[in-house]
């Protein structure tokens, strides 16, 4: 009787590890899926901004007023796709291929704000937006591989170090004016945003909504101290920066430094 319950429970144990190990593929896949999708749509829209630096900055003058017509119509494109997409994640929520409204949301904002930003701050605009999708992506990869609380902190000083480079490289360019100023704004909002959205769910141990339909964001591991700190430190960095632009620089190479001790120390972490 004792030799049959041993068998049993090493049944148990064994087809439990399966479960698990079934479990752990299925969720390195949907990762993986993630990833190759968030590539996908970043290869998309650097395309379109290459073509963009090609024809509309290094193009002839007709080449510059045809694109700048182009530009113009897909800015109403992408704003046109990121509302479908908004509109599919609400039809299909919980159901299959729900997460594409999510990627044509995605792909909507980029390509819309990108195209604004290109008809407004000439020719630099365009230059930002080539350097702005590779490093979108990188966000991508942080969030699907690493800890929320990383994207979380990452994204944040991203947005600051940003601000830095946009200060530095807008208070002496005639092309910039004061433009950069309302940039500056918005990142510094964003970030707070982040700030209080972090805080919400740091008083809700970790998870966004109540009951049994909240989701869990950060792990139980989570320092706030850090996260909280890394945030307060890029608004700090954005409010400082828009108004004595003489210390961008400094504070850029401070956020650099910054950010790679983020990624070293929450490597660690995952280990």
């Amino acid at each position: 009787m004792a030799k049959r319950q041993s068998l049993d429970k090493k049944k148990q144990i064994k087809t439990q590890s399966t479960q698990r190990k079934a479990e752990r593929e299925k969720e390195e896949a949907a990762i993986l899926h993630h990833c190759l999708s968030m590539i996908g749509l970043m290869v998309i829209a650097e395309i379109y901004f290459l073509v963009c630096n090609r024809f509309f900055v290094q193009g002839t003058a007709e080449q510059i007023v045809t694109m700048a017509n182009v530009i113009g119509v897909m800015t109403w494109v992408g704003l046109a796709a990121a509302a479908a997409g908004v509109v599919i994640m609400v039809v299909r929520r919980g159901k299959k291929h729900a997460q594409w409204g999510g990627w044509l949301t995605l792909l909507g904002v980029v390509v819309c704000v990108g195209s604004r930003l290109m008809l407004t701050i000439y020719p630099l605009g365009t230059t930002v937006m080539c350097v702005a999708v590779p490093l979108l992506a990188l966000a991508g990869f942080v969030y699907y591989l690493y800890q929320r609380e990383f994207f979380c902190s990452g994204l944040g000083l991203g947005m600051a170090i940003a601000g830095m480079w946009l200060s530095r490289k807008a208070v002496d360019s005639a092309t910039w004016d004061k433009n950069y100023i309302w940039l500056e704004a918005v990142l510094l909002v964003a970030v707070l945003v982040l700030a209080a959205l972090c805080v919400k769910i740091g008083r809700n141990e970790g998870k966004w909504g109540k009951g049994e339909n909240a989701v869990s964001v950060f792990s139980g591991a989570t320092n706030y101290n850090v996260v909280y700190g890394t945030l307060a430190i890029a608004a700090v960095m954005l409010l400082v920066g828009s108004f004595v632009p003489a210390v961008a620089l400094y504070l850029l190479w401070v956020g650099i430094a910054l950010l790679f001790v983020l990624a070293v120390y929450y490597t660690i972490h995952l280990m």
